[in-house]
């Protein structure tokens, strides 16, 4: 049985494992894509709809935030394009509602505190852990120029929760220099660093976005760009203030 939850109506539904097998029901809400956001669950029908692997644990030394703005644009792709898309986890309390929270936090102008309570109105039992809410508290703080989170942080996370910080880099290559090549010196360089992601992107013919997280709290953007400007083939490199 389908009780997947609205959370835009016509574009984004929110459901767990069984939700995403219901062919019938994702056929009559017009579901094209599916945002599969847990490691252990497959993809039941690549045959009949688009697929988007997020490969995440439910734990609270996973990055989730490094996906935010790459699941935001699946999700405004598909409502450009009049389709809807269903986020899904195991039994969608934790990942799945982490994705669909970010995505309104991008597209709205509502508070981490109202989407949350909102969502909760027909989904009493979402509960992301807490390293979730303090990657979705940073998402909010960065999106609004916050210095605080509208969601209040217990005092007790400090001790129990690895926050995650991210930060992003615009390094400039070599002219000539192969992208894939460089590439992966960055993840090489970055991973012996010991930050726990990193999103490489090429932004403009040869600047490259770098976006590295990390709860290593040793870590700072300065040792981040001292490695990042030792990577062969990189000539310049500098914070990306947005």
């Amino acid at each position: 049985m389908w009780k997947a939850t609205t959370i835009i109506p016509g574009l984004l539904y929110l459901g767990n494992q069984y939700d995403s097998k219901q062919v019938q029901a994702l056929r009559q809400f017009s579901v094209s894509i599916i945002i599969n956001c847990a490691e252990e669950c497959r993809n039941h029908f690549p045959d009949l709809f688009q697929y988007k692997n997020l490969v995440l644990k439910d734990r609270v030394d996973q990055d989730i935030s490094s996906y935010f703005i790459e699941t935001c644009a699946v999700i405004e792709r598909a409502r450009q394009d009049g389709q809807a898309v269903l986020v899904h986890c195991v039994a969608g309390a934790s990942r799945s509602p982490t994705i669909c929270i970010a995505y309104l936090l991008q597209t709205t102008s509502r508070s981490l505190l109202e989407i949350i309570s909102s969502i909760k109105e027909s989904r009493p039992f979402i509960c992301p852990n807490r390293a979730f809410l303090v990657q979705l508290m940073e998402f909010e703080k960065s999106l609004r120029s916050l210095s605080e989170s509208t969601l209040p942080k217990p005092k007790r996370w400090a001790q129990d929760v690895p926050i995650m910080q991210c930060q992003t880099f615009l390094a400039e290559k070599a002219p000539g220099a192969v992208f894939g090549s460089v590439q992966n010196c960055i993840k090489a360089a970055c991973s012996k660093l010991g930050l726990n992601s990193v999103l490489i992107s090429l932004r403009d013919f040869d600047v490259i976005e770098i976006r590295c997280c990390f709860s290593d709290q040793s870590l700072n953007d300065d040792a981040i760009h001292d490695c990042i400007m030792n990577i062969p083939d990189i000539i310049h490199c500098q914070k990306y203030l947005p």
